[in-house]
């Protein structure tokens, strides 16, 4: 009786050796970064949006002589727009060459300077799939953590190296990242298939997904009617939850948000509640998000650094003034990259805002309006010359009237916005 319980106490204490083993492998991998190449980044990372293809209904390959319009590309949105490209493959045709170029398109320009690149753990990438002839219409991207990234590169290349593939350019030999890593993988999928036996009683895992991030907006229902039967217009409360959250907390009234809003993108006036709320998530973006040649984009038109054909130029960007004489832009303003991050400054969430993001450009617009109004930090109950301030250094001037704003300014018609 005493050799049996030795015997169990003994195999309990191995089995617990193990794990213990077996999980600081685990961690020490999960840990490292990956070095690969950029074919298999791309390889990797392009999957994760299904086919490029079917972007747009299927109408987003344009037929040319000239290098591959659709790609896919894995991002550091972190990055200025130059060095923004991880790696990149075109759907047809298979991962881009070392030196191939990819200009225009959602604020992208690269050239591959070396096949060899580290895929950083921690590092919040962007996997976008786009055509760089027609950004606008053609674009389908995701975010993904950098250990997501890590973790199914490494398994990828674990999988080659257990069925003898050995990938190969220019004369390096992939098998994984090392024989240590190969084994942690394998550990790896040891315990979660513990855990799932466990768990579902013997169902196989499901593929590693980002984390998702919670969204802080979190507005109450909209009812379809008052309680008298007569219907909510459901559009204007969603607008009006959206702002009045963003506007509390940056101390910018609500009403200035909503006129630069439906001066900058009237399309947005004619999305539903569901719209608005699937385009405030984190992640989620407006279709065909607007960007344009003086490198304004999203609902607000914040400007990006880029134009909408990834120049830092905008010398497209033009304007004529009362003497009749025509001026260009010689470099891209960019008040993103001061007020793009607000949204973290206010949200106690880990999230890589986007342009496109109404939430995130929201923010992004009243830190930025706010800042030019001289109001106090405190302040939301603003003066016509904090009106003035702020929309003219958001616009640009307060001179020009436009019909379609009933014959008035650009700051005018916040003032008019906020007296009704």
């Amino acid at each position: 009786m005493n050799k049996l319980r030795n015997k169990i106490y003994a195999m309990v204490f191995l089995t617990f050796f193990a794990i213990l083993t077996v999980a600081t492998l685990v961690m020490t991998t999960l840990n490292k970064d990956a070095k690969t190449t950029q074919s298999q980044a791309a390889e990797t990372a392009c999957p994760l949006l299904g086919n490029p293809e079917l972007i747009n209904g299927g109408k987003c390959r344009v037929a040319t002589n000239e290098s591959p319009t659709l790609v896919c590309a894995l991002v550091d949105p972190s990055k200025t727009p130059g060095d923004q490209l991880v790696a990149g493959q075109d759907p047809e045709s298979g991962p881009l060459p070392v030196n191939w170029n990819i200009s225009g398109g959602v604020g992208i320009v690269q050239l591959f300077k070396e096949p060899s690149i580290t895929l950083s753990n921690t590092t919040q990438y962007r996997v976008v799939a786009y055509n760089w002839k027609d950004p606008g219409n053609c674009v389908r991207e995701t975010d993904i953590s950098g250990s997501d990234v890590v973790s199914r590169f490494n398994a990828k290349a674990d999988s080659n190296t257990r069925s003898g593939t050995n990938n190969t350019q220019n004369g390096t030999t992939n098998q994984g990242n090392s024989q240590s890593e190969s084994l942690a993988n394998s550990a790896l999928r040891m315990v979660e298939a513990i855990i799932d036996l466990t768990n579902t009683g013997g169902t196989t895992s499901q593929p590693i997904s980002p984390t998702p991030v919670e969204n802080p907006f979190n507005p109450s229902p909209i009812p379809s009617q008052t309680p008298n039967g007569n219907t909510v217009n459901q559009s204007f409360v969603a607008r009006k939850q959206l702002y009045d959250y963003v506007g509390i907390k940056v101390k910018v009234p609500p009403c200035v948000l909503d006129a630069i809003s439906y001066i900058e993108y009237s399309t947005a006036y004619d999305y539903t509640a569901e719209q608005i709320a699937a385009y405030t998530k984190p992640g989620g973006r407006i279709p065909n998000c607007p960007w344009n040649s003086c490198s304004a984009a999203g609902h607000m038109q914040m400007t990006m650094g880029t134009d909408e054909r990834g120049s830092t130029s905008c010398n497209r960007c033009c304007w004529t003034n009362s003497q009749g004489v025509t001026s260009c832009q010689k470099s891209c303003p960019n008040a993103w990259s001061g007020y793009g991050n607000a949204m973290t400054k206010y949200e106690s969430i880990s999230h890589t805002p986007h342009v496109c993001n109404m939430l995130d450009s929201s923010f992004a617009a009243a830190e930025k309006l706010k800042h030019d109004s001289g109001t106090a930090p405190g302040d939301i109950n603003w003066s016509s010359q904090a009106y003035t301030s702020a929309g003219r250094s958001y616009y640009g001037n307060c001179t020009v009237r436009y019909a379609r704003l009933g014959n008035r300014t650009y700051c005018e018609f916040v003032a008019y916005n906020c007296s009704l």
